[in-house]
């Protein structure tokens, strides 16, 4: 079966680039106060973030979007804002999760297992599912991605519970070894889709 080609990135309140084929799908899943962070094009990208934000997110992607570099030696600190704001756009409609797919899977994952999905903002906890192998699939993350599921995974083997409140204070601790301008938690909350998605990390609803 043949998909139609993705054309419409977006990006979540918990910083998380997606991707969507139609508009009307980014616009049923998005709540109406966040249709602004909708893009059909590189210049409405560009408009919506401005140049410092659109340069924050290249340089926090820059591994996945090197790859669409015009040439090699290009460099986003020193080219044009719409050049920049093109390679992310373009970039983004190959590598940003493709969210439709993920809901179906963790959705009739909680289905099988009884699990409810997770309503609140507040009332989410994580759950590393992660064993510690360094294995293939965890060695292909990102240096940052590894760092910070080292980090939780370790937390919670000590017997900590890794709520939203505490597992935002705990990531701090690592601030120094994540080499970014991002803060941690927002550099986590990127990753986060990825991690639920290789099965490293699952949100579970507090009760």
């Amino acid at each position: 079966m043949s998909f139609a080609p993705f054309k419409i990135i977006a990006l979540s309140q918990s910083e998380n680039w997606m991707r969507f084929r139609e508009e009307f799908q980014a616009r049923a899943f998005f709540l109406t106060e966040n249709h602004h962070q909708i893009f059909s094009s590189s210049a409405a990208l560009l408009r919506e973030l401005g140049p410092i934000r659109m340069r924050n997110a290249v340089e926090l992607l820059e591994e996945k979007l090197r790859p669409y570099y015009p040439k090699k030696t290009w460099k986003f600190t020193k080219a044009s804002d719409e050049d920049v704001a093109e390679v992310l756009f373009t970039g983004l409609l190959d590598v940003a999760y493709d969210m439709y797919a993920i809901y179906a899977r963790t959705t009739e994952e909680a289905k099988e297992t009884g699990l409810r999905m997770p309503r609140k903002k507040d009332g989410n906890s994580y759950e590393i599912l992660w064993k510690g192998k360094k294995d293939k699939a965890f060695n292909t993350l990102p240096r940052q991605a590894r760092l910070i599921l080292e980090f939780f995974k370790e937390k919670q083997d000590a017997g900590i519970r890794l709520d939203q409140v505490s597992a935002e204070k705990l990531i701090e601790e690592i601030r120094g070894q994540l080499k970014t301008k991002q803060g941690p938690w927002r550099v986590f909350k990127f990753y986060q889709a990825r991690l639920i998605q290789g099965d490293f990390l699952r949100l579970r609803n507090i009760v």
